[in-house]
């Protein structure tokens, strides 16, 4: 079961003490060149925006009038590192949704707040970048009743014949946060995994996931708390392929060292259960090389899922995949493609 957001109620109460607070400050005297308009906005969208967009108890950075009072609260949660959630360790691993922030961003967003927090011209604005549906080639509208707070979908993609899925996200809908999901397809298991902030997930270049013509969709949604009233808006979102490529196997996994029998590419881990103590992943190939694929700090409650590579690791035949950490019970799902070149 993929982790939830438990305490983002508990983090939003302290968003909205800290924007309080230091609301006046916010409204000072204007000090920057920096604005929210040319600078920030396009910043905050491309790191925050697809969690914070008003869904639950999540705040809204969507537009300047949204961001403008939790200017005090988004910098103290910048400098204290809690935002972006990222619990992934430098230098271990590279990874395609790494969305933690640099430091000259973040000191660039501080600077704008401490510089006075201006809008700038709204003319030089631009649209924020969001999934829609002219980018898929299937559009799967999910219906979510009020109910629990983790629920499955059954849903059904209507292929007329055998696809190759390149690439998918999620729609949220309009009520309570979606954390993650995790979609199974016919008879496989977790094929398509997803965590908030994703928008298209797209598998490494030249692989896909084969959907059998008439396949249903089990998805499975992890929302923060219980659904209170009936989503609207959802959908799961496809990007069908025309051209055959490599399919990409999934391989699950007790917490503990293993040995790659046969040559692959790493594309994706993700921890089945968030590693509350930590953890940290090595790969020791045959020619005695070692190199750390995932390292994870004690998670934060709200944490990524996912982990894809930036590029897809080699992991010759005979690797020894070594596993460090205290957590008992703890699983991982790796996605990997035949080939280690």
């Amino acid at each position: 079961m993929l982790p939830g957001m438990h305490s983002a109620l508990a983090l939003a109460a302290v968003l909205a003490t800290v924007a309080a607070s230091g609301m006046a400050a916010a409204h000072g005297r204007i000090s920057t060149k920096l604005t929210w308009t040319r600078d920030i906005g396009p910043l905050v969208e491309k790191r925050c925006g697809a969690c914070h967009v008003g869904q639950g108890e999540v705040p809204s950075f969507a537009t300047y009038a949204d961001a403008r009072p939790w200017a005090a609260a988004m910098k103290e949660e910048l400098l204290s590192r809690r935002m972006p959630p990222w619990p992934a360790a430098e230098g271990a691993g590279a990874f395609a949704n790494d969305r933690s922030l640099s430091a000259s961003e973040i000191d660039s967003i501080v600077d704008w707040i401490e510089g006075g927090a201006p809008e700038g011209d709204p003319a030089e604005g631009r649209p924020p970048e969001q999934p829609v549906a002219s980018e898929a080639e299937r559009v799967v509208p999910l219906r979510i009743p009020a109910g629990a707070r983790v629920q499955t979908v059954i849903v059904d993609p209507a292929l007329s014949e055998d696809a190759l899925l390149e690439a998918w996200t999620l729609r949220p809908g309009r009520g309570a946060f979606l954390v993650s999901a995790r979609v199974a397809v016919g008879r496989e298991a977790d094929v398509l995994l997803w965590s908030a902030g994703e928008r298209w997930v797209g598998l490494a270049a030249g692989t896909a996931v084969r959907v059998e013509k008439g396949a249903l969709l089990a998805v499975e949604l992890h929302f923060s708390a219980a659904v209170v009233a009936p989503q609207e808006g959802a959908a799961l979102l496809l990007r069908i392929g025309r051209t055959p490529r490599a399919e990409v196997k999934r391989l699950r996994v007790r917490c503990r060292d293993f040995t790659i029998p046969a040559g692959r590419r790493l594309v994706s881990i993700a921890p089945e259960l968030r590693p509350r103590h930590g953890l940290r992943i090595v790969a020791h190939r045959p020619d005695d090389s070692r190199e750390a694929l995932l390292a994870l700090r004690p998670s934060s409650p709200i944490a990524p899922t996912v982990y894809r590579a930036l590029v897809p690791v080699p992991l010759p035949e005979q690797t020894r995949i070594e596993i460090a950490t205290e957590d008992l019970g703890c699983r991982l799902l790796l996605e990997l493609v035949d080939g280690d070149r």
